[in-house]
């Protein structure tokens, strides 16, 4: 049987490093962990690229791999979506949408995300708005809060920061870390120096937002509900 934590969480189990952003230790079993990790299909893994930051026109800007903004393996498919996306909904009706007085509609399709050990990182960035030279912040995604997943912790370095508050936060596994997607809100990895560490990502979107783009194709998001979330059951 999967396991998660039951639903009705102690409040002290839950750290708030800020108004919003918030990390809950030890909210999904190490055994759930393990499962997510050996689901993803390492034969399709790929490195992820950034965005050719010229200031241009979003449609107009073309993916690269820079490894100094950011040096991390990515996963999208999986051998039982079923348990992944399940896992996210139980994340969603028992702590996203409680702590973020919030409904959530969809969510983009989560990504397993590997940071090797000879330096894998990510520069501090922002998940769901994006810097125009001249023109300032715009909206870019549907993203409106980022969930991160933490699958493990045997790994050195790897830290979460949140520069512009001075936070730094070491995940273990199992951990859950959420903050909004927008400029308020960046946020890197420091780079690990020994072991590797995987993380599943998801970009939540709720109800009455503004909405940058069209609503996504059916292959980049799932939709509240879709997957049923796994039974919570007490440890």
């Amino acid at each position: 049987m999967t396991r998660l934590r039951k639903q009705n969480f102690k409040l002290f189990e839950v750290i708030f490093m800020h108004e919003h952003i918030s990390t809950f230790k030890n909210f999904v079993s190490p055994i759930v962990c393990q499962a997510i990790r050996e689901d993803v299909d390492a034969s399709n893994l790929y490195e992820q690229g950034i965005l050719d930051n010229k200031g241009e026109n979003i449609e107009r800007m073309k993916t690269i791999v820079d490894r100094e903004a950011r040096y991390v393996m990515c996963g999208t498919k999986f051998n039982h979506p079923e348990l992944i996306n399940s896992v996210i909904q139980s994340v969603v009706e028992n702590f996203i949408e409680p702590r973020y007085l919030c409904t959530v509609q969809y969510w983009e399709w989560p990504q397993l995300l590997i940071y090797p050990e000879d330096g894998g990182h990510y520069k501090p960035h922002v998940d769901g708005e994006y810097y125009y030279v001249g023109d300032g912040w715009k909206r870019i995604t549907n993203r409106d809060i980022t969930l991160l997943l933490y699958l493990d912790d045997d790994y050195d370095g790897g830290e979460v920061i949140f520069p512009d508050y001075g936070m730094m936060i070491k995940p273990s596994i199992g951990q859950i870390i959420t903050f909004p997607s927008n400029r308020n809100f960046r946020h890197g990895v420091n780079p690990v120096t020994k072991g590797y560490r995987r993380v599943l990502v998801c970009w939540l979107t709720i109800y009455g937002s503004q909405r940058a783009v069209a609503f996504p194709p059916p292959s980049k998001h799932v939709i509240r509900g879709e997957y049923p979330a796994i039974k919570i059951v007490n440890d």
